[in-house]
């Protein structure tokens, strides 16, 4: 191979790596702090909580969800709140408690409102009986004990547990639930994008680790 040869063909490699890494490098160096920014993720917890039978766990729960959270959070806080404590009536009406162990909401009432939509939603769909059967009138129907729902990172968030000092039946497979929680929160994106300014936002559902160190 002649030099003039050599050197073309080396100048053609060379045009070719630098248009690759034009298109490459942009979208090696943004996507992680990007993808964390739009993430609208929740946290389930692994263990069950008994909010009732088929004949009451579905709007009216979810209401009295919103109720409790609203006594634990108020919005009046306007930027956040932490360990709050609320109540709703569950079970054969027996108290269930709701604490806000966190929440920050920025002094955005939109957000606060979805943040508070999205934990009494996704009570209500991760519902399941104990038995493993169809949620019945004849049946305790439980859900997770926990609700970590975040977005921008966590820079918004609503940490919230749910605790039925009655239930003894606590056995919740948290796994089995994700694709409920995964639609309960794709239903709420629109809101959320709309209410961030920030278009593109993604959804993602994982269960609590306890194993994880937190910070």
């Amino acid at each position: 191979m002649s030099d003039a040869k050599y050197q073309q063909r080396n100048m053609k490699l060379y045009f070719l790596v630098v248009l690759l890494a034009a298109f490459i490098m942009p979208l090696a160096a943004v996507p992680v702090a990007v993808v964390l920014h739009r993430a609208f993720t929740v946290e389930l917890g692994q263990n069950g909580v008994a909010l009732g039978s088929s004949n009451n766990v579905l709007e009216e729960t979810a209401d009295a969800i919103r109720h409790g959270l609203r006594t634990a959070c108020p919005d009046g806080t306007a930027q956040g709140c932490t360990n709050g404590v609320g109540t709703f009536a569950g079970l054969f009406e027996k108290e269930i408690t709701v604490t806000v162990m966190s929440a920050k909401w920025g002094g955005n009432r939109e957000v606060y409102d979805i943040l508070m939509d999205a934990v009494a939603l996704l009570a209500v769909n991760g519902v399941g009986p104990v038995t493993g059967r169809k949620c019945t009138d004849n049946t305790y129907c439980t859900t997770w004990d926990r609700f970590n729902v975040t977005f921008k990172d966590g820079l918004w968030h609503m940490n919230v547990a749910l605790e039925n000092k009655y239930n003894v039946y606590n056995t919740h497979d948290c796994y089995k639930g994700l694709q409920n929680a995964k639609n309960v929160l794709s239903d709420l994106q629109p809101r959320m994008e709309k209410a961030s300014d920030d278009g593109d936002v993604y959804v993602d559902a994982t269960c609590y680790d306890p194993n994880k160190k937190s910070g």
